[in-house]
């Protein structure tokens, strides 16, 4: 990892302020992350030494697939038939892989990583306490107003949003417990692994969520436990965890009205969620035929998935994005957008296998969490799930957190 010598101005600074900030907006505000974006920018560029950067940006292997997919973007504003107030859109929202590449300048000194790790933290820790609050009081600063057991209790983003964020938080609590000394810290850390893991589970209304959580009950355990006899408490967990979602009311009604969605689809008849995402999948991958290699340009989805959702209630829902990130690159850039999405994760992966365990963890836990919401959702084009998804991945990859002292539990 080659660090840039940085010189003592307030501009790189600014910068790494507007890092630390960027980690608490992730799970809690959107104006908040745009100003640490802007902060970012402003600290990335005045701060100059643009060589050394790109010495940084050459040497990490996020970063080619990172400029080939913005080079697509570019390319395919050349043929694409949609408007340009779409094709601008796109531009807008993916400009954010250029953060990811200034974020991995800024932070070539871990004590940075490890500030922007612990405010983002402080922010799950904030959205955590409130989601319990919010069962028995109505919250001023929280998005839904629900009392009680049963619904869905989201504070500051939606519940996909916030299930992402406060499942690697779990991950991240879990890993810090493995590797303290003290059984009373060791307690506490574990024991609030579990109430994050639980909010998740009884208080955030996402399927997503649930697929998550019960992938990442299995995936850390397994991971992270290095003595071979203590791998199988990963399938104990990972029973826990389908036990605790049979006994869920709400995850047992939004599981329920999945089945009941996909049994009762008929085309045309496209008004659920499930349902939707259907029709959604099936129509882009059609589309993605029609034009299998390079797609039909930037912003094209928009334009042609109008024709196969002839009711503008189901336009709002499926025009915008078709809740899939590949098929999504795919109608727009064809095969060769689907293979550099692949391939940045692919890159990311070869970054945390040459980490050490802790590390490796909690990295390749992040990827997986992306990766299961990009088959579903829109990881890298919502705004609160972009932000996440951006911002850890750039933090990640730049280095180290410098969260942990130690790799597995004792044996």
């Amino acid at each position: 990892m080659m660090y840039i010598k940085q010189i003592n101005s307030s501009a790189f600074y600014i910068g790494i302020f507007g890092c630390v900030l960027l980690g608490f907006a992730i799970p809690t505000s959107r104006p908040l992350f745009n100003t640490a974006s802007l902060l970012i920018i402003i600290g990335w560029i005045f701060s100059g030494q643009f060589y050394l950067k790109w010495q940084v940006i050459k040497n990490n292997p996020l970063s080619w697939p990172i400029l080939g997919i913005l080079l697509i973007l570019i390319v395919g504003a050349t043929y694409t038939s949609a408007p340009i107030k779409d094709v601008i859109d796109h531009w807008n929202r993916y400009s954010k892989f250029l953060l990811v590449l200034m974020i991995i300048t800024m932070l070539t000194e871990q004590r940075y990583r490890r500030w922007m790790w612990i405010s983002f933290l402080i922010g799950c820790s904030i959205v955590l306490i409130s989601t319990y609050l919010n069962i028995f009081f109505l919250l001023p600063w929280s998005k839904t107003k629900n009392l009680g057991l049963g619904v869905d209790h989201s504070v500051f983003i939606d519940y996909i949003a916030q299930s992402l964020v406060i499942v690697l938080f779990a991950v991240v609590l879990w890993l810090l417990a493995l590797q303290s000394n003290r059984w009373q810290y060791r307690l506490i850390l574990f024991m609030t692994c579990l109430v994050a893991v639980l909010s998740v589970i009884f208080l955030t209304a996402s399927r997503i969520g649930y697929v998550i959580i019960l992938s990442i009950s299995l995936l850390v355990p397994f991971l992270s436990l290095s003595n071979k006899r203590l791998k199988f408490i990963s399938f104990i967990i990972f029973a826990l965890i389908l036990g605790l979602l049979s006994i869920s009311d709400l995850s047992i009604s939004r599981i329920e009205s999945s089945m009941i969605e996909m049994q009762n689809y008929k085309q045309g008849e496209v008004f659920t969620s499930t349902g939707a995402r259907i029709h959604m999948w099936a129509t882009s991958f059609n589309l993605w035929m029609q034009a299998p290699l390079l797609g039909h340009g930037t912003g094209a989805y928009h334009e042609l998935s109008k024709n196969a959702f002839a009711n503008e209630l189901m336009c709002q829902i499926g025009c915008f994005h078709p809740h899939n990130q590949f098929l999504f690159f795919a109608v727009d850039h064809g095969l060769v957008g689907v293979m550099l999405l692949v391939l940045y994760f692919i890159s990311a992966c070869r970054i945390a296998m040459k980490r050490n365990l802790s590390e490796k963890t909690l990295f390749l836990s992040f990827i997986c969490i992306v990766f299961i919401d990009a088959l579903a959702h829109g990881p890298l084009w919502l705004f609160m799930e972009a932000y996440f998804s951006y911002g850890i991945m750039a933090l990640l990859a730049a280095g180290t957190s410098g969260l942990f002292k130690k790799n597995t539990i004792e044996s």
